[in-house]
């Protein structure tokens, strides 16, 4: 495939090598169509929301097939493919159990989507094309700034509420927008730690304008998203080893001091009895779908609901809450607890865990890399942490229709699949100690 828009983006990625060309033409489609169904409510929109399934189902079909097709391809991750098929497995029995349409093809998007991002990922790395598809990110995020400055320098807001709870633009509310934001914005992050050619230009400005953005879009979601993605990149630098011993640390704090670290997140978070009649919180409505939400848990802590029967449960449920708006529980954690029962929740929590310490154990490999490749390298770890701390107060890691998915699951099979790429140490030239006689001497 060689149409305009794939040539546009070939010529935006620079001299690098790309993936074979109908996928990549793919890829680039399917990420223009999941953000165009962001906009604000329109005709448009809503015919976007349901024509961006085209363009996902051609991906999945096509990088799968690519992937079959390759002469070599990475091996897969033993450990967390395990717990993603058991993830598959408690799914499909709540589908079959439950005999819910809406269930089941909530488990065909969402493993579908996770089974693109897996042959998404192998393809890139057996065809060493990664720096081409974080340059898609990258020239996407740098589509969204240009195209939101014109309305946030006209007070221009399209969206919900007017742009009374932050900046919306073209999109539907502000999350959205900053959601959109942010993994371009830790790839410009990238680009300026590894201070290749020409990143005060290419990098530099747009990682400015861009985190100004996604602050005056009062997202504080987003906010923790960019403070782990730039904390994941100093501890990928650490190794395993300081990592481990922070952990163990951390981990002693907490069982010191849990009961009155508790005490004080629940009444600063407003989910206590107390702060609750004093109506104060600082999650926006949050702290009353959390409440529900565990209640839920209590009556079926195993069995769940059902994978997407979220907005059916709170739609149902509305009348119980004051502040909180929205079919979602604005938690990935919590929904999958609620829908998939604590099985889900643990296997999930093993497959992220287990993806975390491979990336952790494969820095060590790239310590004496040049500054350029060891942070590339990061930056899929760097990605996925942020993604994961923002996923604590929203709810998408698996939701297939949301414009970060497809994106998230590639970051998490990529730290797996480029363990297997050799990597080559920069050389340094080591010149000896000068002896005696071939030191300098003062001139007379």
């Amino acid at each position: 495939m060689n149409g305009p828009l794939a040539q546009l983006f070939a010529r935006l990625s620079g001299d690098v090598q790309r993936p074979p060309r109908l996928m990549y033409a793919l890829l680039i489609v399917t990420i223009l169509a999941f953000t165009a169904a962001n906009s604000f409510g329109s005709a448009f929109s809503r015919a976007m929301t349901l024509g961006k399934w085209a363009p996902l189902a051609a991906l999945t079909v096509v990088s799968i097939i690519t992937f079959f097709r390759l002469r070599t391809h990475p091996k897969a991750p033993a450990l967390a493919s395990i717990m993603i098929g058991a993830l598959a497995l408690l799914t499909a029995s709540s589908a079959i159990s439950s005999r819910s349409p809406t269930v089941f093809l909530n488990a065909l998007t969402v493993f579908g989507t996770i089974a693109a991002g897996y042959s998404i990922s192998a393809v890139l790395v057996a065809t060493n094309s990664r720096m081409a598809y974080y340059q898609l990110i990258a020239n996407l995020c740098r589509i969204i700034v240009l195209s939101t400055l014109p309305f946030y320098i006209l007070n221009i807001d399209l969206g919900r509420g007017g742009g009374a709870m932050g900046l919306n633009a073209w999109t539907d509310n502000a999350n959205t927008l900053a959601t959109i934001l942010a993994p371009g914005t830790v790839v410009f992050v990238a680009g300026c730690l590894a201070r290749g050619e020409g990143w005060q230009y290419k990098h530099l400005p747009f990682l400015m304008i861009s985190l100004g953005l996604i602050w005056v879009t009062g997202s504080r979601a987003t906010v923790v998203w960019m403070i782990l993605s730039v904390g994941a990149f100093w501890i990928y630098r650490r190794g395993l080893a300081l990592n481990t011993l922070l952990v163990l640390g951390f981990a002693m704090i907490l069982t010191i001091w849990w009961q009155p670290i508790m005490a004080y997140l629940g009444d600063a978070l407003g989910l206590t009895s107390e702060s609750l009649r004093r109506r104060t919180s600082v999650l926006s409505g949050r702290e009353e779908v959390w409440r529900y939400g565990w209640s839920l848990f209590e009556r079926r802590p195993f069995e769940g609901y059902g994978l997407g029967t979220s907005e059916e449960i709170l739609t149902a449920a509305k009348w119980r809450f004051v502040r909180h708006q929205g079919g979602h529980f604005h938690s990935s954690y919590l929904t999958v607890l609620v829908e998939l029962g604590l099985w889900g929740l643990v296997t999930f929590v093993l497959g992220l865990g287990a993806t975390i310490v491979q990336a952790l154990r494969d820095s060590r490999r790239t310590q004496n890399l040049s500054n350029e490749a060891w942070v590339y390298s990061a930056l899929p770890f760097a990605l996925m942490m942020g993604a994961l701390g923002h996923a604590g107060f929203e709810t998408w890691v698996l939701s297939a229709g949301n414009v970060n998915t497809l994106n998230f699951w590639t970051w998490f099979w990529l730290i797996h699949h480029q363990t297997q790429v050799k990597v080559r140490a920069k050389p340094q030239l080591l010149l000896p100690a000068p002896n005696a006689s071939q030191r300098l001497r003062p001139a007379a």
